[in-house]
């Protein structure tokens, strides 16, 4: 086993995973915190400070643990197993690189790197059935912070919430999983319109056809890699529990508008009609950047929660000292400044502007 363990770690380095540095936190917001694929890295291989953001590919043996650290899935592992079709089902196998008896196309570097939006994905698209090989993870020198079912549980805390079918995840002996491998076969796109047949002809399963039909349009959708997870089920129904809500202080908000300016996927929003900032937790992926970008420690974001802020009314005023129109938390008094703008509570005054502007 060690000698195995020794002619992974020396891997060519194509099994180093693949960044797209467009979506990583850090490429939209210089002062972005999220060091979350830094500390996820069993081997110290990724490198992050003020100058620089990458991966040192001698440290990097490809085990793909910062894959589901990464909330912006800025980073992807170089294969994922395949969708099969086996009894009328289909299911996906998956197998740990180290059981020599698992077939090539459904290894993976480690099964811990399988990421909610992976699961979110095969959910969507119809798949029923997860089978693993039991990996030998108590022989492993990699430790992950999150695991896979706990992955799995939250995934499906989130399909029974909308009224959907959850991921049934099973485990094997590598023999009896390598025995249902070959019982498997490719679910090709035309297994999946067959499918789609038969549940027009025997179905009371509307929704299911509808949640596979979504997830089609949207694996064809350019924006579907960065879509966030409860995003990809193309679920109907109204959700009450919710993996990440954005949460904001009305005592402490200042109505500057940062957050809903800077937000990649619109889970804050600025309605200026009535007025209020209103939340998506459905949107958020958890990724910081707007606790990051609020100067005044306003908002965090709540994993987990079935109470999620919906909406913070907002009041207009007028800046008494510039004079321009701003928006300020309903809730939150005018005094202590709350008559000013955010930039001349900055300044103080409105002959200093140019100390912002310049």
């Amino acid at each position: 086993m060690d000698g195995a363990f020794a002619e992974l770690r020396s891997r060519p380095r194509d099994r180093t995973p693949e960044v797209e540095a467009g979506r990583c936190v850090h490429a939209w917001l210089e002062d972005a915190q999220c060091r979350r694929c830094v500390e996820q890295c069993p081997r110290d291989a990724w490198v992050i400070d003020e100058e620089r953001l990458g991966i040192d590919t001698e440290r990097c043996d490809g085990c793909g643990l910062c894959v589901p650290a990464c909330p912006e899935r800025a980073i992807h592992p170089p294969e994922l197993p395949q969708v099969r079709h086996w009894s009328g089902r289909r299911l996906v196998l998956a197998a740990c690189e180290r059981i020599d008896a698992a077939d090539p196309d459904a290894r993976v570097s480690c099964l811990h790197a399988l990421d909610l939006a992976t699961l979110a994905d095969w959910a969507a698209r119809g798949v029923t059935h997860l089978v693993t090989a039991v990996p030998p993870c108590a022989d492993c020198d990699r430790r992950p912070n999150e695991k896979l079912g706990d992955r799995i549980a939250r995934i499906n805390r989130l399909l029974a919430d909308r009224q959907l079918d959850p991921l049934q995840w099973r485990e094997l002996p590598a023999d009896r999983w390598a025995a249902m491998w070959a019982r498997t076969g490719p679910a090709q796109r035309d297994v999946v319109l067959s499918r789609r047949g038969f549940l027009r002809r025997l179905s009371g399963r509307a929704l299911q056809l509808a949640l596979e039909e979504a997830a089609d349009a949207a694996h064809e959708d350019e924006d579907a890699p960065t879509r966030p997870v409860a995003k990809r089920l193309g679920a109907s129904c109204p959700g009450t529990w919710f993996l990440y809500a954005p949460h904001i202080d009305p005592a402490r908000c200042t109505g500057c508008n940062a957050c809903v300016r800077l937000c990649p996927h619109r889970a804050l929003l600025l309605d200026e009609q009535t007025p209020a900032y209103d939340m998506d937790p459905d949107a958020c992926t958890g990724c910081g950047a707007c606790v990051d970008v609020c100067e005044t420690d306003a908002i965090r974001v709540e994993r987990d929660t079935h109470t999620p802020q919906w909406s913070l009314p907002l009041t207009v005023r007028r800046c008494r000292a510039c004079g321009a129109p701003f928006h300020h938390p309903r809730e939150q008094p005018a005094e202590d400044g709350g008559a000013l703008c955010p930039i001349c509570r900055k300044v103080n005054h409105p002959a200093k502007l140019y100390q912002v502007y310049a």
